[in-house]
């Protein structure tokens, strides 16, 4: 359960999770010469809940991970690869359960790196084996996407993409030939990150409960599906 202690409390943020990192930071390498290796593959596939409230939601998360990834700079048995990854995730068909599409904003979601890039060390940044993942998320339903406390390459092939949270330059998110329907948080307010994305043959969807969406979007050939005054910044030039 993520972000709550008991479900009883606030059954909304309750979170399925199929791999979790119970240790990600380095044991001291430099004095005892022992490493703390993460998996070079991760797959995982036909995730969902049944019985769920008609009132409530039950939210997927195919990979959680602990907010000082940055600081094992050793994790990854095999060196960075071209595109600066050295380990694959691939999430297939996991569908989260939302009867009320409304989501705090710090949690349920389907990849949940989170932390903060300020944090982040030029060891980390430039170490061959800090582990820096390339993740594919195929028909991910609601993909609910925080990458902001490590490095990843993510691409979005089908489903829905409900939230992006990155903040960063160096991680890159594709999305190819999915619908794009924001949920908001308990405020309204909906996150994706524009600036270091890109969207090919996608379609845009109004956001989920009647939110609007103040930020841009990158990229072509994607079709528009909501009205603009819920999303009035989009530039036309990103739709066919």
């Amino acid at each position: 359960m993520q972000g709550s202690t008991a479900f009883a409390a606030d059954p909304n943020r309750f979170v399925f999770a199929a791999v979790r990192t119970v240790r990600s930071e380095k044991t001291d390498h430099t004095v005892t010469g022992y490493k703390t290796l993460l998996p070079e593959f991760i797959r995982v596939e036909g995730m969902t809940a049944i019985n769920v409230p008609a009132d409530k939601n039950a939210w997927m998360c195919g990979l959680m991970t602990s907010n000082d990834m940055h600081k094992n700079t050793v994790g990854s048995r095999v060196k960075k690869r071209a595109d600066g990854t050295n380990a694959d995730v691939v999430l297939r068909d996991i569908r989260s359960v939302v009867n009320n599409p409304v989501s705090d904003g710090s949690s349920n979601n389907t990849v949940a790196m989170a932390g903060t890039a300020s944090w982040w060390t030029a060891e980390y940044l430039n170490s061959d084996y800090s582990w820096i993942p390339r993740i594919v998320m195929d028909n991910c339903a609601p993909a609910m996407i925080d990458i902001t406390g490590s490095l990843a390459v993510v691409d979005i092939r089908g489903g829905c993409v409900a939230r992006l949270q990155n903040g960063n330059t160096q991680s890159r998110v594709r999305i190819n030939g999915a619908d794009i329907q924001l949920i908001p948080d308990t405020s309204g307010n909906t996150a994706f990150d524009s600036a270091n994305s890109v969207a090919i043959g996608s379609t845009w969807l109004n956001p989920a409960s009647a939110a609007v969406y103040s930020g841009t979007l990158r990229g072509a050939a994607n079709e528009n599906r909501g009205d603009a005054s819920n999303a009035p910044n989009i530039p036309s030039s990103v739709f066919i």
